[in-house]
């Protein structure tokens, strides 16, 4: 039996702690590290604005009960819509914490990557406020087509072979892109992305192993896995503080 200790990892996810695309993040880390799931626990149907304070006692409540070493606030809605909460996280827990956007931020910038093909299964207007945000940290979106219709609530059902072919399609009609990213776990891109990178010749940055690498990274673990796509197979160092 091994004797080395565990990594820790806790997950605060806005709704439901079990869904579908959970499973391939399961699949997706070293048995080395362990993952606690937890949900907010908001409705489907209930909003994320104005949501801090919930956020903030379920970050504390997850770093408390179950002694994680680092923390992930996934969904970039969840920050845009509560301005400062990032900062206010890094206040209220003991230990690392990451969020979709700086996470995905990050990896963008040590991946040299600055003109972006956004891939989401957000409305139009939650699409505008990520596209001013990344703009705002200096990337230029060439395209960010409009997916609402695979929508959040039927996104892990897109067969990878759609997700690619929505792809291919937008690399013809945006030329000059150096990466693609998608944001939004349940339109799942695990399954593709090593056929993204080889090609269509271009580097993918998710938001879920964008997350493992940015927070074991700031946990000062350096690591290989293999099987989706270059971020998490070369394991480049921070570029900066994001």
């Amino acid at each position: 039996m091994s004797t080395v200790e565990k990594i820790h990892i806790g997950i605060l996810t806005p709704h439901a702690a079990d869904r579908p695309h959970f499973g391939d993040l399961r699949a997706l880390v070293p048995e080395k590290i362990a993952l606690t799931i937890e949900s907010i626990g908001l409705s489907r149907d209930s909003g994320l604005a104005g949501r801090t304070d919930l956020i903030l006692q379920r970050a504390t409540e997850i770093v408390r009960d179950h002694g994680v070493q680092g923390l992930i606030v996934t969904g970039a809605p969840t920050m845009i819509l509560n301005p400062g909460l990032e900062h206010k996280l890094a206040q209220a827990v003991a230990v690392p914490v990451t969020t979709a956007v700086r996470a995905t931020t990050a990896a963008l910038r040590a991946m040299g990557a600055a003109k972006l093909i956004l891939m989401t299964p957000f409305d139009d207007a939650m699409n505008s406020m990520l596209e001013e945000r990344l703009e705002r940290g200096g990337f230029a979106v060439l395209s960010c087509p409009s997916l609402e219709h695979l929508g959040a609530r039927t996104g892990t059902n897109v067969p990878a072979d759609h997700i690619f072919s929505i792809v291919e399609k937008i690399v013809r009609e945006a030329p000059g892109a150096d990466a693609v990213y998608f944001q939004g776990a349940p339109f799942n891109p695990l399954p593709v992305i090593e056929r993204i990178e080889r090609e269509l010749k271009l580097p993918v940055v998710a938001s879920n192993p964008a997350m493992v690498w940015h927070l074991l990274s700031t946990l000062g673990h350096k690591l290989s896995i293999r099987g989706y796509g270059k971020l998490l197979a070369d394991w480049p160092p921070l570029a900066e503080a994001a």
